[in-house]
């Protein structure tokens, strides 16, 4: 019986062959495993606005897919610092907070870190501080930038009221009585009319902005009235304070209540007062307004 016989000469060969054919395999497999990563990176790095339609779940929460807030919600009077909380699936857990106002000025550019990304929505939350800002109305700014190219992309805008804004009269009307001498000047959005025609002793200040009464579970419209008589001592009020009207010594009386009404006397003359009542102080906004009109009040 013949025995068939390897020549020595021929393993090298051999051996050289079997290592190519494993190395060529190696670096195949990881060549494919490189580009299902890179695959999958871009697939969640390259997210798009058009994916992300703004969703609410009953006022749970405010935002899209990836940015969710659940504080602020719209249209809430903040002040400084606001809370910012929700969860969110961002590059890197970096989530991007600017806070602007009505006039465009940038009021705070920070961010706030979830507690991760990639396979789940995280929480987050942080004390965002912000500078004054000029109007009661601003946008509060919640996105994350495209690790791609820097844009800001899964935006949320919220709209705030601030109850902190500056109080700035410069573009405030002016109302002149002058039959009776005085006069003061009232915000955009107000007008100031006589209670009745053809009496110019009490003049109302209406606000056009309907506001929701959480007590009284109805919307009332905000109001300040101006009128000219007599001092009265309103011993129900719950505090009486002296306080002083464009250098003028005045009594002021704030009942705090559901109505939270406050009325300031300010002596006039011939024993008589300008009265400003603020029917609705319990509108953060509102009483900048009263506060504004105190300030310009002349006679």
């Amino acid at each position: 019986m013949s025995k068939q016989i390897i020549s020595l000469n021929t393993m090298p060969n051999t051996i050289f062959f079997v290592v190519l054919i494993i190395g060529i395999g190696a670096i195949l497999g990881m060549w494919t495993y490189e580009i299902f990563e890179t695959d999958k990176k871009l697939t969640f790095l390259n997210k798009t606005n058009t994916e992300n339609k703004s969703v609410s779940d009953k006022g749970k929460y405010f935002g899209n897919k990836f940015i969710q807030v659940n504080s602020p919600q719209k249209n809430t009077i903040i002040k400084n610092p606001i809370l910012v909380f929700g969860k969110a699936n961002v590059f890197e857990a970096n989530i991007r907070v600017r806070i602007i106002d009505k006039n465009g000025n940038v009021l705070a550019n920070d961010f706030i870190m979830a507690d991760g990304w990639m396979d789940n929505l995280y929480s987050f939350e942080k004390e965002i501080n912000y500078k004054t800002p000029q109007t009661k109305n601003g946008l509060l700014e919640i996105f994350e930038e495209s690790a791609k190219d820097g844009n800001e992309v899964n935006k949320i805008e919220i709209p705030v009221i601030f109850e902190d804004y500056e109080n700035s009269s410069s573009d405030w009307k002016t109302y002149r009585n002058d039959e009776y001498g005085f006069e003061f000047k009232y915000p955009q959005g107000y007008t100031a009319m006589p209670n009745s025609p053809n009496n110019n002793k009490s003049i109302e200040i209406k606000s056009s902005t309907i506001y929701p009464h959480e007590i009284l579970n109805k919307l009332v419209s905000a109001s300040i009235n101006i009128s000219i008589g007599g001092a009265s001592d309103y011993k129900t009020y719950t505090k009486k304070e002296a306080v002083y009207v464009n250098g003028v010594k005045s009594v002021q009386y704030i009942n705090i209540d559901y109505r939270g009404y406050t009325r300031t006397f300010v002596p006039f003359e011939n024993e008589k007062y300008i009265e400003v009542h603020n029917l609705q102080d319990y509108y953060p906004e509102h009483n900048k307004v009263y506060d504004g009109i105190l300030k310009t009040l002349k006679f």
